[in-house]
């Protein structure tokens, strides 16, 4: 219930930034957050890599690119239910990207896997 509200939340931000034009640019310090990041995927450090794109996603709510990026690691560290939630902020911000069939049916995986988990 509480990601629920959460969502709606971040669902009247996100509209607002999608307003926007043109976007805001990225901060250094979530630059900073994604390079370190990356070099943790790189060291194959994934939890560190996770903890690193929520915290930009924190400082940015609005950084798309965090928010799928956990998404992605979380599902590899078998964290299902949180990999759902950060790829619903992913979609709620870009819900007409490329990727967003992909992405969706990425959430109905993770959520059904998350049901799994809870039932064992």
């Amino acid at each position: 219930m509480e990601a629920a509200k959460g969502l709606a939340d971040f669902q009247q931000k996100a509209a607002a930034w999608r307003a926007m034009n043109p976007k805001p640019p990225v901060s250094d310090e979530v630059t900073k957050k994604r390079l370190l990041a990356e070099d943790a995927v790189q060291e194959k450090n994934f939890a560190a890599a996770g903890d690193y794109y929520r915290a930009g996603s924190t400082i940015d709510p609005t950084w798309a690119p965090g928010w799928y990026n956990a998404a992605v690691i979380s599902a590899e560290l078998k964290n299902y239910s949180a990999a759902a939630n950060y790829m619903k902020h992913y979609l709620i911000l870009l819900p007409d990207a490329p990727d967003a069939a992909v992405a969706k049916e990425k959430v109905l995986l993770w959520e059904a896997k998350a049901e799994q988990a809870g039932s064992k």
